[in-house]
């Protein structure tokens, strides 16, 4: 998924869910689609739509609050993208609560 986080005014009063060291053991147990920002549940949605298993969400895949997990992750956002089944453009989203 690709899709803007929001300004930071915005997020600064809706703030994203994003993957941190305090979040990351409950994500594991699961995350309920509803408590997904719009834009990533509307493509988890696409996704399993299309029989697609596994969708990749930088905000969540990639522990937000370390350094050496972002530093290590995000180098492979290139191969991420360009191995995926899809990828899915919310180009005309604002923010990732907007859809």
């Amino acid at each position: 998924l690709s899709y803007c986080w929001g300004s930071t005014e915005e997020l600064s009063h809706h703030p994203p869910l994003r993957a941190t060291v305090a979040t990351l053991q409950s994500f594991r147990d699961g995350i309920q689609l509803n408590q997904l920002p719009k834009t990533i549940e509307q493509a988890v949605s696409i996704c399993i739509h299309l029989g697609i298993q596994y969708s990749w969400v930088d905000a969540l895949c990639i522990i937000q609050d370390d350094g050496l997990d972002w530093e290590k992750e995000s180098r492979k956002m290139a191969t991420v993208y360009s191995e995926a089944r899809v990828t899915i453009i919310a180009a005309s989203s604002t923010s990732c609560h907007s859809g």
